[in-house]
């Protein structure tokens, strides 16, 4: 999900980790934001896996994600330098977000707690649907294929599928956010392969990319034609309605929904009309109430 709770465990555990990994010490103000930067002599290791600028750039992307709010981007640079690499597109995008919203002076609002209880009429429409008509359950979910928290999700929503076969209905509703800019020709890929009846197919192609060990390039142009290719599509067909716009307008509605919807974070689930930012942890006891059929699996 790209709205979590707290930032402040998350940068806390950022900040350790940095402080002990690349031995460099320093203060959260140290880009201007009320410290001042107290150097730590550094260690052998630190200096091989980091330059000088890309050590310049974490300390400021991680200080300045206190002021964005943006602990996911943070939390996959520290991920990133865990495995002795440095996203420079999670540390841009990152910088960015910040620098945006530090020039603009914003606060993070507190958060109302969400009221489950709520019945919000969402409408299927023309999305794309998995599972029967008459399923017991109806869940519908506003994702993207870029979004980190909905990759992470995806499998979860697997498993509850296949445990109640049936039972379930999953509706997809594309809500692209403007800073993921891989993911609007990752959609169009797969309302591509849509029109030849392979649009869960490559959802399932995706995002099981975006959980495994190549997760960045999943949605690089070559591996998206990589996908169709396995799924045996018609190439010359898949590749010119994946590059045409004819998808633009369905889109452009399913984003118009989520915004009716008052959606701001993916992924955002309704479950039988009931909402969730952020999949629930208590998913599989949600389900049960409506089946009726407990189960311990």
């Amino acid at each position: 999900m790209n709205e979590k709770g707290s930032i402040i465990p998350t940068i806390i555990i950022v900040f350790v980790c940095l402080a002990v990994g690349l031995a460099t010490g320093w203060f959260i103000g140290s880009q201007g934001l009320g410290g001042k930067e107290q150097p730590v002599k550094p260690t052998a290791d630190s200096s091989s896996k980091l330059s000088d600028q890309q050590e310049a750039q974490v300390k400021a992307a991680i200080s300045l994600a206190i002021v964005a709010h943006a602990d996911e981007l943070a939390a996959e640079v520290y991920t990133s330098l865990k495995a002795g690499n440095v996203d420079s597109e999670a540390l841009t995008t990152l910088q960015r977000v910040a620098m945006a919203n530090r020039a603009s002076n914003r606060q993070r609002p507190e958060r109302t707690p969400e009221d489950h209880d709520k019945v919000w009429d969402v409408q299927v429409n023309d999305s794309m649907v998995r599972g029967p008509e008459n399923a017991v359950v109806t869940i519908v979910k506003f994702s993207e294929f870029q979004c980190p928290a909905c990759s992470k999700a995806y499998a979860s929503l697997e498993h509850i599928m296949e445990q109640y076969p049936g039972k379930i209905r999953l509706v997809f509703k594309s809500k692209i956010l403007q800073r993921h800019t891989e993911a609007p020709l990752a959609h169009n890929a797969a309302l591509a392969a849509g029109e030849q009846d392979k649009f869960w197919e490559f959802y399932d192609k995706i995002y099981q990319a975006r959980n495994g060990p190549d997760r960045r390039d999943a949605l690089k142009r070559e591996n998206l034609l990589k996908y169709a290719q396995e799924l045996g599509l018609d190439m010359a067909r898949f590749e010119k309605d994946m590059d045409s716009d004819k998808f633009a307008d369905f889109l452009a509605k399913e984003a118009r929904e989520g915004d009716a919807l008052k959606i701001r974070a993916t992924p955002t689930i309704f479950i039988n009309g009931h909402r969730y930012t952020g999949l629930p942890r208590n998913l599989k006891e949600i389900v049960e109430k409506y089946i009726g059929q407990p189960q311990d699996k």
